[in-house]
């Protein structure tokens, strides 16, 4: 019954009382329901012996305050348009299930009843919905200053608006502060970094990144930056470069795999002057083929390095049978990532989601033009031919030259600030 396009949303809306009406069938995919002005769209609807029953199927591994919200929502629209339900359950994936043989739907999904949770919510759910109905009819947006909310439940769509008047400056760009206590000197007045004069009041990395602000270059805990490359500088007898890409896998396709799992893709490792580009596909063969790779790649040199660890402790996690512990990765790989938060080092451009170009950048490395990886991965699945797969080891190859420049200056130059 899913509608094409918005125009057809009271056309479905009235095939879905018209089967209700009628009692034709005891299942309704995507039924449409509207009241008191708003419009919703159930998953799944279900007549049983004591009446109709609602399920949401929800793609996440557990269910968030947004959900149960989300929830309300409907069930305040169902039930107002007429329609008495026995129960509202969502449905959720299980993040504990292991792909073993064929794939198993009934343990794949985990079932909740938040009728008692959603049918508590009416009366906030009603007033909520006034609310937004009477900022509808307002002539311009409501005077509402910016703060946390501007990132609950998610990051707003309007935060390019909201926040132009906030300088590069600020102190709402402070990696090292909780949200809560950068709004919180925001709203004293504390607009910019260089007005924090009690530095006594902040723990030493947040008062690190001050000094990063006021300075306008990179600042480091040297005890623990010398203390790391005292202890990799003992492991550069043969490091090999690598740059690894996944991909999020929501089903799990390979044997003793886990939901949203990340299986590896493309495998890059080698210096600026050869490298080696491997790909892999989805199939059991071929993650056997990874681990061997970097259990030969660990037994050959002394140290792994890459830009970010998070994609190899992800793909980890989603192989319940890898090999490889957490404390046997931090022993012979490091990521220049890792890098910076284990020594707390702080630039103002070093914002969380800085990619291996702009780091190299601030420690004044020539950057090269970077591809996005999922344009890679793309170019990785509508590419098989050789010459597809010489533009994909182009492009990975930039990664490795930024990895170990970077590392270089980390590691090699101790000296090149602080």
């Amino acid at each position: 019954m899913s509608p094409r396009s918005p125009s057809q949303y009271q056309k479905m809306r009235e095939e879905t009382a018209r089967l209700i009406e009628n009692q034709q069938g005891n299942i309704v995919y995507e039924a449409i329901f509207q009241h008191d002005d708003v419009l919703i769209m159930l998953d799944i609807l279900v007549k049983n012996d004591d009446g109709w029953h609602a399920f949401e199927v929800k793609s996440s591994l557990s269910i968030s305050e947004t959900y149960l919200q989300d929830a309300a929502l409907q069930y305040y629209v169902i039930t107002g348009s007429g329609l008495p339900l026995q129960s509202f359950t969502l449905i959720y994936v299980n993040e504990e299930y292991v792909l073993e043989g064929e794939l198993d739907i009934h343990r794949l999904f985990t079932m909740k009843d938040v009728s008692k949770e959603v049918d508590a919510m009416l009366s906030i759910t009603k007033k909520q919905i006034e609310e937004a109905k009477a900022t509808l009819q307002l002539q311009s947006s409501p005077p509402i200053p910016i703060g946390t909310h501007c990132y609950h439940p998610y990051p707003c769509d309007f935060i390019g608006h909201c926040w132009k008047h906030v300088t590069d400056d600020s102190v709402l760009h402070m990696q090292s502060l909780t949200l809560e206590t950068r709004f919180n000197l925001y709203y004293k007045g504390i607009e910019r970094v260089s007005q924090i004069n009690d530095l006594d009041d902040f723990e030493t990395e947040t008062q690190l990144e001050i000094q990063s602000f006021v300075q306008g270059g990179m600042v480091s805990d040297e005890q623990k930056r010398f203390k790391l490359i005292d202890e990799l500088q003992e492991k550069m007898s043969k490091p090999v470069y690598f740059k690894l890409l996944t991909k999020e896998a929501a089903l799990p396709v390979i044997p003793f795999t886990k939901p949203y799992s990340f299986p590896p893709v493309a495998l890059s490792y080698g210096d600026n002057r050869h490298s080696v580009l491997l790909l892999f596909e989805e199939t059991e063969q071929d993650i056997h083929r990874f681990f061997n790779i970097v259990s030969k790649l660990i037994d050959e040199f002394s140290l792994l390095i890459t830009d970010d660890l998070t994609d190899l402790y992800k793909l980890l996690n989603g192989f319940p049978k890898a090999e490889f512990t957490d404390q046997f990765i931090a022993q012979k790989f490091i990521g220049i990532r890792q890098f910076i938060e284990e020594t707390s080092m702080f630039h103002p451009q070093l914002t969380q989601d800085a990619d291996i170009s702009i780091i190299a950048g601030i420690l004044g490395v020539k950057s090269r033009k970077l591809t996005h990886p999922l344009y890679i991965l793309k170019d990785i699945e509508n590419d098989t031919i050789s010459q597809g797969q010489a533009k994909v080891s182009s492009k990975m190859g930039a990664y490795l030259y930024h990895i170990q420049a970077a590392f270089d200056l980390l590691v090699r130059q101790p000296t090149l600030f602080g």
